[in-house]
């Protein structure tokens, strides 16, 4: 069972990690909360001008 996006209302069951700076930057959103898929996450970056460079990263689900 993975989180649900906010926007288009889809389940993923990935993790990712953006620093609250960028997060307000794409979102408006202060305090770093919300939910995005990939997708809409880097679809809202683009539409602001922002191009996000995504890296993968194999078993480290503790550096979170």
């Amino acid at each position: 069972m993975g989180e649900h996006c906010q926007i288009c209302g889809k389940e993923y069951d990935y993790v990712y990690k953006v620093s609250d700076k960028l997060w307000k930057k794409i979102t408006g959103i202060k305090n770093g909360s919300g939910l995005r898929c990939i997708p809409c996450l880097d679809k809202e970056a683009r539409e602001k001008g922002i191009v996000i460079y995504w890296e993968g990263k194999l078993d480290e689900p503790n550096r979170i």
